[in-house]
């Protein structure tokens, strides 16, 4: 069996692929170039990943999850659809360090990629409010990209981490608020709990096929920056 997200490349679109490697481990999976830093996530459960030109492009059935909707088109439709990555206890112990210094630290991420920057993102004024109340029991921990990041007070800025520095973190940290991007699935995946803010739907964005049915996560409506 093949399975890829065919010119999809964000971080996201890659996960959704690791619901099917549950399934079905001895896949291969085809990456384009562009996402050719995401074949960590596919360690330990399939055959092997290729990086091609022209990855292939799962169909989605139905008007569910993204996740569940390329898992019905193989017969999986009744299986788990969340997110998974085989973390090692090396990687684990290594979170564990990064994060010791921190009390009851907590992933917050306030920006995505500048595509969708305009739909899924928040005024700064937006969050302060939440930031200053979770302050008092947590140390929020600000992961973002250095070409789309929004400084904010009382936080701790962790910019431009690595996919494997990533995976440390949030495989030892469970704890993710923020808006609907890569990282709230990667928390997921890793095996944590996320509180994600996303806009109503629209044309550029649909609720219903980003929104895992799960006790570990939460949503929230987010106005968007128009």
């Amino acid at each position: 069996m093949i399975i890829g997200s065919g010119q999809s490349t964000g971080m996201g679109d890659i996960l959704l692929l690791t619901s099917i490697c549950k399934h079905l481990p001895n896949c291969t999976v085809e990456l384009s170039p562009s996402a050719e830093r995401f074949s960590r996530f596919f360690k330990g459960q399939c055959k092997e990943v290729l990086i091609k030109e022209n990855p292939v492009d799962l169909p989605n059935i139905g008007n569910g999850h993204y996740a569940h909707a390329k898992m019905l088109g193989l017969g999986l439709g009744k299986g788990c659809y969340l997110p998974h990555i085989e973390v090692s206890k090396e990687e684990l112990e290594r979170g564990e360090d990064l994060v010791r210094g921190y009390k009851n630290p907590m992933v917050f991420k306030s920006g995505c990629s500048t595509t969708w920057k305009r739909v899924r993102e928040a005024s700064e004024g937006f969050w302060e409010p939440a930031i200053k109340k979770l302050g008092e029991t947590h140390t929020i921990l600000h992961f973002g990209v250095s070409d789309n990041f929004t400084e904010f007070s009382g936080v701790v800025n962790i910019i431009d981490s690595s996919i494997p520095d990533l995976i440390c973190y949030y495989a030892a940290i469970k704890q993710y608020l923020g808006v609907d991007t890569g990282d709230a699935h990667l928390m997921l995946a890793c095996g944590g709990n996320t509180k994600v803010y996303s806009p109503l739907s629209t044309p550029d964005y649909r609720r219903n096929r980003w929104r895992y049915n799960s006790q570990r996560c939460e949503y929230f409506d987010l106005a968007p920056i128009i």
